[in-house]
């Protein structure tokens, strides 16, 4: 992800308040307002409709790249992800038969290996399938890829005046001048040319390596991005015309080699790419407003690429897009500030998981308008290719290590099943032993010996709009999971939860809960066996309620 824009000032507005409020205790300060003790209220009802359910896909609980050396973490298989993706930047340099890829602007366009035995892509497929998990496989549409483990594109020695070199005493630079001006390199410094027969033998290579493991490839990684996160080998910027031919030509050549490959595409980064190309973003079009978009008959760059590909399909009577994958981070970038906890930034982290669905919710940040995005692309489909799945290839709400990050992403995973995605790809992974990977375990591991919230939808009465939000599965046919979150910073909230068209009695329910007092792990309550449960939420807490009959 690579917003381009700048920081911005708003918390230092919110610290220099904090600072008078503490300094003279005024009681008209309340930027951060005290927790309220529970009132006496019951709360309103929440019943659960055993009668009412849907298939819900595993594939949403995912993580978004794996590009660790180590090759195996230990705590990561705790979470229990469903799926991986070997993503990334890097991801679209990647060169399988050297084992090499190239960082692009993450790390000073640098050719580096993965420093194990064989292939990394290999060995990551391989601690999937040994873990139960589905692998998703960033394919490389640039159409360069490394020709080696050590080469870079702007060494000193051939651009001595660079604007910035690395630190570690390598003779590498950022490509800029001194007057901040990109430097032209040769992609033949760092690359070589890989095209369709590239993709296709290294998918013929998976095929038969890996067998029936799900074979599931994305196509590139964000292609609106290529001519500033790659632009050593892509200098110029990514066009309506370029990426669907780009797109095609792999696209064809991966059904060819694997009829039962899902293709994913196009993994662009987010709410600007559903509507312009990176040509228009720029100051490219001498002073004409949109004019690779007016170039193709005014139609918002997404929308007009599906209804290409489909007519591209109906013309070889092959699929040749079966989900469709989109990136998505909240615009506020004070989001991403690494800092202590924080009520009012858990506050704006909780209110920017609107921006997913809400249509009255407008997104603060850059992007300053209603969102609405999985709706918006839901509603694109209908118009375009209505067999399409859904997925989001990368999100975060940032804020893993407190409260608030945690139950953000609690919520997002809840909207994830409640707006019915077919995968979803959380970037990178929840650190290790943080508040953000109890998130997940809730969902995927809240018992420590591989429980997890059910593969079957089953409906609420719940509007799921306010600071309690409700959302329930059933997981198999003697366990019903509901996870319940209260994401008010100050507020209690109470409800009486039911359910409904249960089986005559329940033997045993369970709470398992996350929270501000130990919010790495989650604690284990004892509930009555009941259908009916009164239940009183902290603030910014989750639990999940198992019941079992």
């Amino acid at each position: 992800m690579n917003t381009g824009l700048g920081p911005t000032y708003r918390a230092k507005l919110r610290v220099g308040v904090l600072a008078i409020c503490m300094l003279f205790s005024l009681s008209a300060c309340h930027l951060f307002k005290p927790v309220k003790e529970p009132g006496t209220g019951v709360g309103p009802k929440i019943v659960v409709d055993m009668a009412g359910s849907r298939p819900l896909s595993p594939l949403i609980f995912g993580f978004g790249t794996y590009m660790h050396e180590s090759r195996e973490q230990a705590e990561v298989w705790t979470q229990r992800p469903t799926l991986y993706r070997w993503g990334g930047n890097s991801a679209e340099r990647y060169n399988w038969r050297l084992d090499a890829t190239n960082a692009g602007n993450d790390y000073f366009y640098l050719n580096h290996g993965f420093g194990g035995p064989g292939n990394i892509v290999d060995a990551f497929i391989a601690e999937n399938k040994h873990h139960g998990a589905a692998s998703a496989v960033v394919l490389p549409l640039l159409g360069w890829v490394a020709k080696d483990q050590s080469s870079a594109s702007y060494p000193k020695r051939l651009f001595p005046d660079q604007e910035q070199f690395e630190a570690n005493g390598k003779a590498i630079g950022n490509g800029f001048s001194k007057e901040k001006k990109a430097l032209l390199a040769s992609p033949e410094q760092t690359s070589v040319r890989a095209g369709p027969a590239f993709i296709a033998a290294w998918v013929n290579h998976l095929k038969s390596e890996f067998g029936d493991h799900p074979h599931l490839y994305i196509m590139g990684n964000e292609p609106m991005l290529w001519g500033e996160t790659h632009r050593d080998v892509h200098p110029k910027p990514t066009t309506y015309d370029e990426y669907l031919e780009v797109y095609l030509s792999a696209a064809v050549a991966v059904r060819r080699a694997d009829p039962a490959a899902v293709i994913i595409g196009p993994g662009d980064w987010g709410w600007l790419a559903v509507f312009k190309s990176q040509y228009d973003l720029g100051k490219n079009a001498g002073g004409v407003k949109d004019k690779d978009r007016q170039a193709h008959g005014g139609k918002p760059f997404l929308e007009w690429f599906l209804t290409a590909v489909k007519k591209r399909e109906d013309e070889l009577h092959v699929s040749l897009l079966d989900v469709l994958d989109m990136h998505y981070y909240p615009s506020d970038l004070d989001l991403y500030k690494d800092e202590p906890f924080n009520p009012e930034r858990a506050r704006e982290r909780l209110a920017a998981t609107r921006s997913l669905w809400d249509r009255k919710h407008k997104e603060t940040g850059w992007i300053n308008e209603e969102t609405y995005f999985i709706p918006l692309l839901k509603s694109i489909i209908a118009r375009t290719k209505p067999s399409l799945k859904l997925g989001i290839g990368e999100y975060s709400f940032k804020g893993e290590q407190d409260i608030g990050g945690a139950i953000a992403l609690a919520e997002v995973l809840r909207i994830f099943i409640d707006q019915n995605i077919y995968m979803a790809e959380y970037w990178t992974e929840p650190p290790a032993r943080s508040p953000a990977a109890a998130a997940f375990r809730l969902y995927r591991n809240y018992d420590g010996k591989g429980h997890a919230f059910g593969e079957t939808y089953v409906a609420t009465t719940s509007s799921n709009t306010g600071d309690l939000t409700v959302v329930a599965a059933k997981a198999d046919e003697h366990r019903l999971t509901v996870v319940m979150l209260n994401k008010s910073v100050t507020e209690h909230q109470r409800a009486t939860l039911a359910i409904d068209h249960l089986r005559p009695y329940v033997k045993k329910v369970t709470a398992y809960k996350l929270g501000s007092k130990n919010p790495g792990e989650l604690e284990v309550e004892a509930m009555p066996a009941a259908r009916e449960q009164e239940m009183v939420l902290p603030p910014l807490s989750a639990r999940l309620i198992e019941f079992i009959w």
